[in-house]
Parts: C-alpha cells; structure tokens; sequence
C-alpha cells in the first residue's frame, strides 16, 4: 500500500487480509511498521480499520521519524506510539 523511507527509517504500510482485531471492536486491516534501517526489527506498529486511516496513519508515522531525526540527528530516537485520534490531532 505504501512504503516510504527517510534517512534512517523505512515505513511500510500493508493491507494484512485478515481481521487482526479478533472480533474485539472494529476490524483491523492495515499495519504500519517502522523499521530501522540496518536492523530491520519493527520498532512501532500501528493498526487501522480503513484504507483513509492507514494512509493518514503512514503519512503521520513517516513525519513524526523525520521530525525526531532533526531533533536527535546522533541516531538515538525514540519512538513515541500514538493512537489514530493522537495523529489526526497532529494533522489540524
């Protein structure tokens, strides 16, 4: 679906096929993962319902790597996980 990497981080966003919810709330669809680079572990996950959710989800997952590789440019971040309602608000 989407796959975008920064000078550290490759972001994928895939459509999974099945319902990772496990009948626990709405469906689960999509993953975003952000992997480093040269590791290759995923380092923050995030699952969406919609197609819309999971591209808002990438974009915003993909800003948020390339705003803390500014301010922490040594290599040492942190990833901070936040919830669909956590990245739109950052979207306004």
């Amino acid at each position: 679906m989407a796959l975008t990497e920064t000078e550290n981080w490759q972001v994928s966003t895939v459509f999974l096929g099945l319902d990772h919810q496990f009948g626990r709330g709405p469906p689960l669809l999509f993953k975003t993962m952000a992997l480093r680079k040269g590791g290759g572990d995923c380092e923050q996950c995030e699952r969406y319902s919609t197609w819309d959710d999971a591209e808002a989800g990438h974009a915003a997952m993909v800003r948020r790597l390339q705003r803390q590789e500014v301010e922490a440019p040594t290599g040492s971040l942190s990833i901070t996980s936040m919830t669909n309602r956590q990245a739109a608000k950052e979207e306004e």
